[in-house]
């Protein structure tokens, strides 16, 4: 059975550099999903879709934020913890009382929490692509 040797790396640079990348990349892979739900007619469902693609952005740009006002504190993880959990009920707070609100208002939610759910997908997708490039770097450079 072959061992899969993982590099070990710091995505710190990426984070604190240019983060747009984290944030650019899954809003630009949902445009052919936004494209094929106005083209199938479902006018309704592709506005909501655009509304989640925005708060899944305003989610990622928050948790970004978090991460980054956490790293100076690597010395003390604790303090670094309690920044990041600060940030997890900013985050829980701002979608949650933008869905109610949309809720409220009588939009269709449902392309929302799929447009949310999809940028989280891509944003996944793209940190292991940003990872894989990183643990080639890597190891290239142990050659």
């Amino acid at each position: 059975m072959a061992v899969i040797k993982m590099a070990v790396f710091n995505m710190g640079p990426q984070i604190n550099g240019s983060y747009k990348e984290f944030v650019l990349r899954p809003v630009l892979w949902s445009i052919p999903v936004v494209c094929v739900a106005i083209f199938s007619g479902e006018h309704a469902f592709a506005n909501s879709l655009i509304y989640g693609i925005i708060l899944g952005v305003m989610d990622t740009v928050i948790y970004v934020t978090g991460v980054r006002r956490a790293m100076p504190y690597s010395h003390d993880p604790n303090r670094g913890l309690r920044i990041m959990g600060r940030y997890k009920w900013y985050r829980l707070f701002a979608i949650g009382s933008i869905v109610v609100l949309m809720l409220k208002r009588g939009f269709e939610v449902m392309g929302t929490c799929f447009g949310l759910l999809l940028i989280h997908i891509f944003l996944i997708i793209n940190l292991t692509i940003i990872a894989y490039r990183i643990n080639n770097q890597a190891t290239r450079r142990k050659e």
